[in-house]
C-alpha cells in the first residue's frame, strides 16, 4: 500500500518508470518478454524501500485495472497487486 508506479512506454517491451512511496520519488526502468508473462523492474538498489519491487515479476492475473504479479521463479507467497488509475 502506498506506492504509485509509472510506467512509460519506449516501445511495447520496455520503458522508464518511476516509483513513489509518498516519501521518496525515484527513477528506474522496466522490461518484459514478448509474451507479456515476465515483467522485470530495475529502480536503484540503494534504497531500501523499494528493494521489494526490485525484481522479476510473472503475471498471475492481467485483468484491467488490477494487474496480479508474483515474484518470477520463486514460491514465494508474496503478490503485487498494480492498479491501472
Amino acid at each position: 500500500n502506498g506506492f504509485t508506479f509509472r510506467l512509460l512506454k519506449n516501445t511495447y517491451y520496455d520503458g522508464a518508470m518511476t516509483a513513489s512511496n509518498g516519501l521518496l520519488t525515484i527513477n528506474g526502468t522496466w522490461s518484459c518478454n514478448s509474451d507479456y508473462s515476465k515483467l522485470v523492474i530495475n529502480l536503484p538498489t540503494s534504497i531500501p524501500a523499494f528493494s521489494f519491487i526490485n525484481r522479476e515479476w510473472k503475471f498471475t492475473k492481467k485483468a484491467v485495472p488490477v494487474m496480479e504479479l508474483a515474484p518470477w521463479g520463486t514460491t514465494e507467497p508474496d503478490i503485487l497487486h498494480m492498479e491501472r488509475l
